[in-house]
């Protein structure tokens, strides 16, 4: 088999993914459409994959038998539709262009600004709609600004042992971050004492925990 014609379906939402592949069903891979990616990475076993054609014969063959399946696709169906049932963006074999994308079509922006505006609040927005405004004011009020967390420890005199946690994350006056030392401050002290222990503010602090979780377990293991 030269290659074939693939149609996923995320078995969650119902949407469906047609693509191609140069090689055999079993050799492992999955598609390159991002937006369907993004969901199939998440969950990989709510999508289930249908091998729709199949060729022998030629690369050009392929392609052009991919362009028809998408042209079948409906433009309101299309993943920025008004009807959304493809993860597909475009209907054309080589993903969209510098021409065709998506973020350039008025009516396609329009239809995300619609569906978003709704749902992306601030978290002041949040805690306003959750518990009224004067007691948001109330909360505010006693809690502080959350953007000057930290900063009451700036100034303050640190012992030894306190300067050399801070040095093995400022070395050379460039930030370092060392993700094995913060987890284990994390570990111990949690975000807010552990900002607090390092001196240094608590969205830093949030940040290179963050880091350290993300890319702890790939760091290559020292010999």
């Amino acid at each position: 088999m030269l290659g074939f014609i693939y149609e996923w379906t995320d078995n969650q939402t119902g949407l469906k993914y047609i693509g191609r592949h140069e090689g055999n069903p079993s050799d492992g891979y999955i598609g390159s459409g991002t937006k369907f990616l993004r969901e199939y990475n998440k969950r990989p076993e709510d999508f289930t994959r249908e091998i729709v054609w199949s060729t022998n014969t030629s690369v050009t063959e392929l392609v052009a038998k991919e362009e028809e399946f998408l042209s079948l696709i409906p433009d309101d169906e299309l993943y920025h539709g008004s009807n959304r049932k493809f993860y597909n963006q475009v209907r054309n074999s080589s993903g969209y262009t510098s021409i065709d994308n998506p973020m350039k079509n008025p009516v396609v922006v329009a239809q995300m600004l619609e569906t978003r505006k709704d749902t992306h609040k601030n978290p002041w927005q949040n805690t306003v709609e959750k518990y009224g405004l004067e007691e948001a004011r109330r909360m505010n009020a006693k809690n502080g600004n959350p953007s000057k967390a930290g900063k009451g420890n700036f100034g303050k005199n640190k012992t030894e042992e306190h300067r050399r946690k801070i040095a093995l994350n400022h070395r050379g006056g460039i930030p370092r971050v060392n993700l094995e030392e913060t987890m284990k401050v994390f570990n111990e002290y949690g975000l807010k004492g552990g900002s607090e222990f390092l001196g240094i503010h608590y969205a830093t602090f949030k940040s290179r925990v963050l880091l350290a979780k993300k890319n702890l377990d790939i760091l290559p293991k020292e010999s």
